[in-house]
């Protein structure tokens, strides 16, 4: 399923990190019910529709009220997974989940291919894509899966906005 995005949409935004803890305990944290309100934070919540697997649906109500729908496409055990997130009536933008075993430690990669920037002319993308929504998603990708290593870590939910706002989601 990613090599067809690949293929389709250049434009992405990641973020990786190592986290000091087993696989096993990563891979259940991130598949868990609900799991974005333990570690996320601009999540208010965190609804589910289906769970687990391939076909699950879930909702995140972002702290600033917007609501978006994660439609799951693809779910390897202890390896990732793929999913469409989009509002309601509009396109959807891809979001990849990987880990690794590292060790007794985990890496772990979010990569978000937006779908505004992956449509249309490429040259009048181009600045908002690199010098506005970029570093907007990277700074929500860290914030993200630094709240994943915080409640890995620590088995303590994150607090809303805990390591800073972003304009996008606070």
């Amino acid at each position: 399923m990613i090599n067809n995005y690949i293929k389709r949409y250049n434009w992405f935004i990641s973020y990786s990190k190592t986290i000091d803890c087993p696989i096993d305990k990563i891979w259940h944290i991130i598949t868990m019910r609900s799991n974005l309100e333990a570690f996320h934070p601009f999540c208010k919540s965190n609804r589910v529709v289906e769970w687990p697997g391939k076909s699950s649906i879930d909702e995140i109500e972002y702290l600033n009220g917007l609501i978006l729908k994660r439609n799951f496409t693809n779910w390897v055990e202890k390896e990732g997974y793929d999913l469409n997130i989009h509002q309601s009536g509009k396109p959807a933008s891809h979001v990849s989940w990987r880990v690794m075993k590292n060790g007794d430690k985990t890496n772990i990669s979010i990569k978000i291919f937006p779908y505004i920037f992956n449509q249309g002319h490429k040259l009048l993308n181009w600045f908002p894509f690199f010098f506005i929504i970029k570093p907007l998603l990277f700074n929500y990708l860290k914030h993200v899966i630094g709240g994943l290593k915080w409640y890995a870590e620590n088995n303590i939910p994150v607090k809303n906005n805990q390591f800073g706002k972003n304009l996008l989601f606070s």
